[in-house]
């Protein structure tokens, strides 16, 4: 399990920095969840992989958007939004 200080760490390193611009950039800044709001947040969609997420785990969202998958304790991205995004997403890695 990592500590709240590795995982800080890593929210500020150069190699986060990388994959969180390059979802942002492919997405253009759309929410990937609900597709009308600018999304801001890069979202987990799994913790399995941490330190070594390939794109594909990873989801841009809104606010309103990343704080709906949180109390819903959903921990997947929907379906249209694999279909939309993931054969994509996997092109950048």
């Amino acid at each position: 399990m990592i500590t709240p200080e590795e995982y800080g760490f890593y929210l500020l390193s150069e190699e986060w920095q990388e994959k969180r611009d390059s979802i942002q950039d492919f997405c253009e800044g759309i929410c990937m969840e609900c597709n009308d709001v600018h999304g801001n947040i890069l979202h987990h969609e799994t913790y399995e992989n941490i330190f070594e997420e390939p794109l594909d785990d990873l989801l841009w969202v809104c606010k309103r958007c990343h704080n709906k998958i949180h109390r819903s304790g959903r921990v997947h991205v929907p379906y249209y939004a694999k279909r939309k995004y993931k054969s994509e997403v996997q092109y950048l890695t």
